[in-house]
């Protein structure tokens, strides 16, 4: 089991429109589809294994600052306006992106969290700006 990944001062804008710089965020939850297949390699007599991301999701609560944190107060679930004008709470990398495919492609433990952390510092507050 791996420990609940965080992402520290990253702004977040909430549903009011106030703006949280040291925000505390936690993702709470990752999806991945994914097909894997062997194929074989005749010149190496090896099977070679090919991953193909169709969805890497995940969503994120957050805390609006460490002081929160501290006082006992709970984590708020973020949530944007999707492109159809509904409030949505699950994040979609785009998972045919080459910076993200040379991490999901590559043999690198733990590289779908990886993946999530980069998408969000980089595009995390466009979902959240009004």
């Amino acid at each position: 089991m791996s420990q609940i990944i965080t992402l520290n001062n990253i702004p977040i804008t909430d549903e009011y429109g106030a703006v949280h710089p040291q925000s505390v965020s936690a993702i709470d939850n990752i999806t991945d589809v994914v097909r894997r297949q062997k194929v074989a390699d005749h010149e190496t007599g090896q099977y070679k294994l090919e991953t193909q991301y169709d969805c890497l999701c995940y969503s994120i609560s957050y805390y609006v600052s460490p002081k929160t944190q501290e006082r006992g107060y709970g984590m708020k679930p973020l949530t944007y306006i999707n492109d159809d004008g509904e409030v949505d709470a699950v994040f979609e990398v785009d998972t045919d992106d080459p910076r993200f495919k040379t991490i999901l492609d590559s043999d690198r433990p733990n590289k779908e969290e990886e993946v999530i952390k980069l998408h969000f510092r980089e595009f995390g507050s466009r979902y959240n700006v009004k």
